[in-house]
């Protein structure tokens, strides 16, 4: 291990790999702040030694992966030569996450690129509905927020930014509202942003994944909602991007007699909390629902769709299922 001393090393934390001190004899890291993301998955925990960094550009680097184990009390510890790359692929979906793990009504205010997948869509430069990155040319949004506002001209997309009232507006090329909306009632509320021209994509801004047509997301599943929408029911917008934490409820449980019955149907997914308290709101419509799966990759489970006020006992929100629309997306898109 000689040879390896007062080379720079790296773990894999939180989905990407971050720089941390010297190596010693000793291997007590402390995180420098330095953050480039290398090519290719780690597993959480483990750590790699870097040769020829070159900072600050994070050119390419031979990596020594180092697996730790115990055994009889003591540790071995073994290492191999790998190559890998420290330029930051913001392409790469679904890397985000909330700032806190903290449980919009009833969330928090988000940080910047905790959500890089989140945009404000904007008619003649106010805030209407929210929207999911999907790709640098796409977004996606609900169908509703198409009902009044249909001229393209003035749509605009806000991305990279907790503000709900600044930001520079990109333009729309063209907007795809599902032919089946509304058939039965509220059903497919789903619609495609196709954008002017590409979305540079940065460390905080970023597409959001799409989960497979076959993906199963468990009832009581965690799940994040976020957008700039009331903070009480018939109130103003937030200013401020907002966070909350909610649970997949059941479609048995959500077309019960209690909740919303029988307009419940396959292109919907509903999350909240029976007892309400926390829950979407005018304004986030079209926003993302999202979760992660077991690699920590962010997924897009729902759109904001519909709901009974904001935050009530047995109305929880009610999104359009991305699952069951995937094939449609597809079609439209070629993702």
């Amino acid at each position: 291990m000689e040879t390896l001393m007062g080379r720079p090393m790296a773990r894999w934390l939180q989905h990407h790999w971050q720089i941390l001190s010297l190596w010693s004899l000793k291997n007590l890291p402390m995180l420098l702040d330095c953050e480039p993301p290398m090519a290719g998955i780690g597993q959480e925990g483990m750590h790699m030694i870097l040769d020829n960094v070159k900072y600050p550009n994070h050119t390419t680097v031979t990596v020594f992966e180092i697996q730790s184990t115990i055994l009889n009390g003591s540790t071995q510890v073994a290492y191999s030569s790998k190559s890998g790359t420290t330029t930051k692929d913001f392409t790469v979906c679904g890397i985000g996450g909330p700032s806190v793990a903290d449980r919009i009504v009833g969330g928090t205010d988000a940080s910047l690129g905790s959500w890089p997948w989140q945009a404000s869509l904007r008619y003649s430069g106010s805030h209407i509905c929210g929207a999911s990155i999907i790709s640098d040319t796409w977004l996606l949004s609900a169908a509703h927020c198409f009902e009044t506002y249909k001229d393209v001209n003035l749509w605009t997309v806000i991305v990279g930014t907790l503000s709900s009232s600044r930001g520079t507006g990109l333009q729309v090329k063209e907007i795809i509202v599902h032919e089946n909306y509304g058939t039965p009632a509220k059903a497919n509320d789903i619609a495609l942003l196709r954008m002017a021209a590409p979305i540079l994509f940065t460390q905080y801004i970023r597409p959001v994944c799409l989960p497979n047509e076959s993906a199963v997301f468990p009832n009581n599943s965690s799940c994040y909602i976020t957008g700039w929408g009331s903070l009480v029911s018939g109130g103003p917008i937030a200013s401020v991007l907002q966070q909350a934490e909610v649970k997949i409820i059941s479609t048995a449980q959500c077309s019960s007699a209690a909740m919303y019955g029988s307009i419940i149907n396959p292109s919907m997914i509903c999350a909240g909390y029976v007892n309400g308290g926390i829950d979407s709101c005018q304004g986030d419509s079209g926003g993302p629902l999202v979760t992660t799966q077991y690699n920590g990759t962010w997924y897009l489970i729902g759109s904001v769709s519909f709901g009974t006020g904001c935050a009530l006992p047995n109305k929880p929100g009610v999104y359009s299922r991305t699952t069951f629309l995937r094939t449609w997306i597809t079609q439209n898109t070629g993702l």
